[in-house]
């Protein structure tokens, strides 16, 4: 890598260990209650397997909803939380703003919270047929959620469901949109024509993104990556199979130019007066 690859790495990085930070004790605090709310709604259900066979089955009262509107009140925590590590990067105000929402547009569609619900109320089904108690519903909902201490081994191994898997995919993923969305304005404010994708070169890149590793386009244009059109890594026009997870950045190339040309503006002609 070059001595200007190598910064704009290192800086990704410096972002997601920032968000990472802000975002992980939030979605954990989310686990927790959801852990919570899994016992309590798991006691009428446990009751009726153990002990009262002609009580009418209670319907499951953890619904999707209620871990929705959990993740939510998490996400309202997480944007504000973020906006401190992300201002400074977007450079403005408005530029904050609206990655702002769109951060809170896509942790609202992230995948977690259904993921969450459904290993919850599997626990809770496996609870009603074999007559658990609320310690051995709690134990296995640890267990589902990644709030269970586990070997070193099994963390890397973690499944959808656990807590700091789910906060490292939104800060990793965050923090590559946000450098990259806040280098694409500045290199053309800066005046270079051209603009570079830059792959980490390891075992974890995706294909696509090492296909695409030294493609280069005017600043102003889109590359293709995966046959989707991309003005950046990370941009959210790409499906997340493109995206998540994505640790590629963007580099300027070229020496700068007339801003005003390289952006296919015209002042009309206009002189000094």
């Amino acid at each position: 890598m070059t001595e200007a690859e190598q910064r704009a790495v290192a800086e990704r990085q410096r972002i997601e260990e920032e968000l990472m930070a802000v975002v992980a004790p939030l979605v954990r605090r989310f686990a927790v209650q959801m852990r919570r709310e899994g016992v309590q709604a798991s006691k009428g259900e446990v009751m009726v397997a153990v002990g009262f066979p002609r009580i009418p089955k209670p319907s499951n009262p953890f619904t999707l909803g209620k871990v929705n509107a959990g993740w939510k009140a998490a996400v309202d925590a997480a944007v504000g939380a973020v906006e401190v590590v992300i201002a400074p990067v977007t450079g403005s105000a408005a530029a904050t703003a609206a990655y702002l929402e769109g951060v809170r547009t896509r942790m609202m569609l992230a995948g977690y919270p259904v993921n969450v619900h459904e290993a919850i109320t599997n626990v809770l089904a496996n609870a009603q047929a074999g007559g658990w108690s609320a310690a051995g519903v709690e134990k296995a909902l640890s267990e589902a959620l990644g709030l269970a201490k586990v070997a070193p081994e099994a963390t890397a191994q973690a499944s959808a469901t656990a807590w700091e898997t789910a906060a490292r995919d939104l800060s990793r993923t965050e923090a590559t949109r946000a450098f990259n969305y806040a280098e694409q304005g500045a290199m053309a404010q800066r005046g270079f024509p051209r603009k570079q994708w830059v792959a980490v070169m390891d075992a974890r890149t995706r294909p696509t993104h090492a296909t695409a590793h030294g493609q280069e386009v005017a600043v102003n244009e889109p590359f293709i990556v995966g046959g989707w059109a991309m003005m950046y890594p990370g941009d959210d026009a790409a499906p997340p199979e493109e995206t998540a997870n994505c640790r590629c950045v963007l580099v300027e190339s070229g020496e700068p130019e007339d801003m005003n040309a390289i952006l296919g503006e015209d002042d009309g002609g206009a002189g000094e007066e």
